[in-house]
C-alpha cells in the first residue's frame, strides 16, 4: 500500500497516505505453531491405516509420513 501511495502522491493530487500510520511490527508477527500428534493419535492412525479402503501405495505413503513425521513436500523432495 505504501508503495502505491508513494507513486501516486507525486503524480496526482496531494492526498494523505493512510498506510503511513500503520507500523510494520504488529502485522509481521510470527507465532510458531505446535502441530505434533499425541502418541495415542499416532497409534490410532497407524491401526486404522490397515483398514482404510484405499490403494496399498497410498496406505504405505501415509505410514511413511506418519512414522517419519515429515511434511509431504519434504518427503517428495528427498527422493
Amino acid at each position: 500500500m505504501k508503495q502505491i501511495y508513494a507513486y501516486a502522491i507525486p503524480h496526482t493530487e496531494k492526498i494523505a497516505n493512510p498506510a503511513d500510520e500503520v507500523c510494520v511490527a504488529p502485522i509481521a508477527t510470527f507465532i510458531p505453531k505446535d502441530r505434533a500428534l499425541s502418541k495415542l493419535k499416532i497409534r490410532l492412525m497407524h491401526r486404522q491405516l490397515g483398514q482404510a479402503a484405499t490403494y496399498p501405495t497410498i496406505r504405505l505413503a501415509l505410514r511413511v509420513i506418519l512414522l517419519t513425521m515429515v511434511r509431504k513436500s519434504e518427503l517428495i523432495e528427498a527422493t
